[in-house]
């Protein structure tokens, strides 16, 4: 690169050498079927369990103090964990895509 060319330019040409390398990488590492297929595996597990945990420990609570409402509130609360576990899952497994 030459000292007379644009800062955006030579920006733009740092970021696309960047992307390049990261998907030369990526074709390298290979097994691509598998990887996704286990990332997904892995993510609705992550998902699903705290909302199964929080469904079971739900209705026990629930018929012991004779309060239905509890277990609609710890539904929510494995939603809401599940939720989260997957988003950091995912934003895990895209920066290690960015590496």
């Amino acid at each position: 690169m030459s000292t007379d060319e644009d800062p955006l330019e030579q920006e733009f040409v740092r970021e696309v050498r960047g992307k390049a390398r990261r998907l030369s990488r990526a074709r390298r590492r290979g097994g691509g079927f598998w990887r996704y297929a286990a990332h997904v595996g892995s993510l609705g597990f992550v998902f699903s369990l705290p909302l199964v945990a929080g469904a079971v420990l739900g209705h026990v609570l629930a018929e012991r103090m004779g309060r239905p409402g509890l277990a609609v509130g710890l539904i929510l609360v494995g939603f809401i964990a599940g939720a989260f576990g997957s988003w950091r899952l995912i934003q895990q497994s895209l920066q290690e895509d960015e590496e």
